[in-house]
């Protein structure tokens, strides 16, 4: 049974799949980093055409003087962290990665109109490469997003032994 997957592929596929996850997550970051220094950018250049047209006006209108320069507090206020949603989105993205880091990757079927109902630690399982099955009809997930779903571990034979393996090996990198 255990002779056509063994820990080492276990861990292999489990290290891709975090790989992937990470590579995802760092081009994501660059991607939000590139658009905050933009954004920065443009509000730092509102805050000084504020600033500027303050200043213009300070003699003629004080009221409105006053008004651009309530606006040029609040550009330069967005100047540090111009999109905060983005980053708390980031930053939770990157949490959730961190949580999951030493977690066995699973696999479950992606294919629509059939339920989600069961999870699979290897693709060496009967049911996810079997005969007449489609491999590739399954993605990988780490196993605590696959039972946030409600899905329950495979029972066959292969998964069983993969999940026990993984156990194992997370026992011992504690200890």
């Amino acid at each position: 049974m255990t002779e056509s997957v063994t820990t080492s592929d276990l861990l292999d596929a489990r290290n891709e799949f975090r790989a992937r996850r990470l590579k995802e997550l760092l081009a994501d970051r660059e991607a939000y980093e590139r658009q905050r220094r933009q954004a920065a950018q443009a509000s730092y250049e509102r805050c000084i055409a504020h600033e500027a047209e303050a200043e213009r006006l300070r003699f003629r209108d004080g009221g409105e003087s006053q008004r651009f320069r309530g606006l040029a507090r609040v550009d330069f206020a967005t100047v540090l962290d111009p999109l905060p949603r983005e980053r708390e989105a980031l930053e939770a993205r990157e949490a959730a990665l961190q949580a999951h880091w030493d977690e066995p990757a699973v696999w479950t079927r992606t294919t629509p109109g059939a339920p989600l109902k069961i999870y699979h630690y290897t693709t060496a399982c009967g049911h996810v490469s079997g005969a007449g099955r489609h491999p590739d009809s399954f993605h990988a997930q780490f196993e605590s997003e696959a039972a946030a779903l409600r899905l329950t571990p495979c029972g066959v034979d292969f998964c069983r032994w993969a999940r026990e393996e993984f156990d194992r090996l997370h026992i011992r990198a504690r200890a």
